[in-house]
């Protein structure tokens, strides 16, 4: 077996009834517990709803390919201003032998590029999710696609 590039760690502990708390070697913290259909589908009654640990993952995969994306753009030397591109990332789950799983993600970029980029801004879109670590960890596990609706700068006069 071959030395890990990286190994990440956590620390959990359990803070209420279904409140548990993770906490990241880096010092952050993430709340966990139940919301939603989750709840109704075990009957639990947590004392408030907090994000699923697969809320988690869904929002990784989004933040992992959203900052693959901007990698690409950035070795395509297309500079985006702060607040120009944003990701919204919805996981789609569904019953399998009588447990909610995490089915689908889907990714949808919205963006304002530059005049005059859009060729390298599709091929970085083209290419950003096979290199996306979190996107390839989730292969033939969890189906992962994403959409991006485009808005290009007037060019300059």
């Amino acid at each position: 077996m071959t030395e890990p590039l990286y190994v990440s760690r956590a620390t959990l502990t359990t803070v209420a009834d279904l409140h548990r708390r993770a906490r990241i070697v880096t010092g952050v913290t993430l709340d966990l517990g139940v919301h939603g259909p989750i709840k109704e589908l075990f009957r639990l009654s947590p004392p408030r709803e907090l994000p699923l640990p697969v809320d988690h993952v869904v929002a990784a995969v989004g933040g992992c390919m959203l900052g693959t994306l901007v990698g690409a753009l950035e070795v395509r030397q297309v500079k985006l201003a702060p607040g120009v591109l944003n990701a919204e990332v919805e996981g789609h789950h569904e019953m399998r032998g009588g447990l909610p799983v995490l089915a689908s993600v889907r990714v949808r970029y919205r963006m304002k590029i530059p005049a005059g980029t859009r060729e390298a801004v599709d091929r970085a879109l083209a290419r950003h999710q096979e290199k996306c670590p979190t996107a390839a960890t989730l292969a033939g596990a969890v189906a992962i696609d994403w959409t991006a609706e485009i808005e290009e700068e007037a060019p300059v006069a």
